[in-house]
C-alpha cells in the first residue's frame, strides 16, 4: 500500500516535471512587479493573475534563439507573462491520459491546478505554496485531499517535489546537449519555430537529486520538440521517450501538450481545511 502510493505520487511530480518542460523559471521576486504583474500570493481560498499577452502572438517576427540562449530567454517571456493554461495528451501502453490545468509563476515556485482523466483513474491536483493537494477515487473514497508537504526533504515524497521547484528543474534544463530549429509552423494559429531539444538525463537526475528507485525509469534519451513564438513563448511540446517499466521492460510514452492564454487570469482554489487529510510519511529508503 504504502510503496503503491509512493509510486503514484511519484508519478504525478515527475510527469509535472516532464510534462511542462520549458514551464519553469528561474526564482525572481521583482520580476513580477518590475512588469506591472500582479504579484499578490495567495489569499484565502484563490489565486488569479491578471489580463495579458493572450493567443496573440504578437511579436514582430519569428527570429532563431541561440542554444545558450533558449530555455533563458523562453523562461524570461513565460516569468513576465506568469499565468497561462496547459492541456496535454499522453500515451502508455495504448492509455491515453488528457491533463487540462491552470498554472501561475509565485515568487517562490509554481502553483497549479490540474484534472487528469483517461488514465487508469481520474485525479485532480492543486499546488500551491509548496503544498500539493490530491484527490483520485482509491485515495480518497469519502471525497476527501491528500495534503502533501513538497518540503520534507526526509520524505521520499519531498524529495520528488523538487521536481515542481523551477530553480531546480532550470538547471536540468539549461544548456542542451543539442539544439536544432526545424523550421516555421503555426500552433493553433500562432507563427512559430520548431525546435528540437536533446538534454542529458544524467543532468536531469542530478538538478533534481532523485531517488535511485526514481532514476532508474528516466527515459534513455530525453528529447523534445517545442515549438515557439515571436514573443519567446513555447505553444507547444512533443516528446516520445522509451523508459524502464517497473519490471524492467520498455515503456514508451508519446506526449503532446498545448500552451495558451499567456497573461490570462487563473483561479487556483485551495481546498477546504475540513476536506483535507495529511499525506502518510513515507521515508526516502524503502518505498
Amino acid at each position: 500500500m504504502r510503496t503503491n502510493l509512493a509510486r503514484r505520487v511519484g508519478a504525478v511530480a515527475l510527469a509535472a516535471a516532464l510534462g511542462l518542460g520549458l514551464a519553469a523559471c528561474e526564482d525572481e521576486p521583482d520580476k513580477a512587479a518590475s512588469t506591472g504583474a500582479d504579484s499578490s500570493r495567495t489569499t484565502g481560498d484563490e489565486t488569479t493573475g491578471d489580463e495579458g499577452t493572450g493567443d496573440e502572438g504578437s511579436g514582430a517576427g519569428l527570429e532563431e534563439l541561440p542554444a545558450a540562449q533558449f530555455h533563458s530567454r523562453v523562461m524570461d517571456a513565460m516569468m513576465e507573462a506568469e499565468t497561462f493554461t496547459m492541456e496535454s495528451e499522453s500515451t502508455v501502453q495504448g492509455v491515453t491520459t488528457t491533463v487540462e490545468g491552470q498554472v501561475r509563476f509565485a515568487s517562490d515556485g509554481l502553483e497549479m491546478s490540474a484534472t487528469s482523466t483517461g488514465g487508469p483513474e481520474d485525479m485532480e491536483l492543486v499546488l500551491v505554496d509548496k503544498v500539493m493537494y490530491l484527490r483520485t477515487p482509491s485515495m480518497s473514497t469519502d471525497g476527501t485531499w491528500m495534503r502533501i508537504d513538497l518540503t520534507d526533504e526526509g520524505s521520499l515524497l519531498g524529495m520528488l517535489g523538487k521536481s515542481l521547484d523551477p530553480q531546480v528543474a532550470i538547471q536540468a534544463l539549461k544548456d542542451p546537449e543539442k539544439l536544432e530549429l526545424l523550421g516555421e509552423e503555426e500552433v493553433d494559429g500562432v507563427p512559430t519555430n520548431h525546435y528540437r531539444v536533446t538534454i542529458d538525463p544524467q543532468r536531469f537526475r542530478e538538478a533534481l537529486d532523485l531517488p535511485e528507485q526514481m532514476a532508474s525509469h528516466l527515459p534513455e534519451e530525453m528529447v523534445f520538440d517545442y515549438w515557439i513564438d515571436a514573443d519567446d513563448l513555447p505553444r507547444k511540446m512533443v516528446q516520445e521517450s522509451t523508459a524502464k517499466g517497473p519490471d524492467g521492460a520498455p515503456v514508451t510514452t508519446d506526449l503532446e501538450a498545448h500552451y495558451r492564454g499567456f497573461g490570462d487570469p487563473v483561479t487556483i482554489t485551495v481546498p477546504p481545511a475540513d476536506q483535507v487529510t495529511d499525506a502518510p510519511k513515507l521515508g526516502t529508503g524503502g518505498a
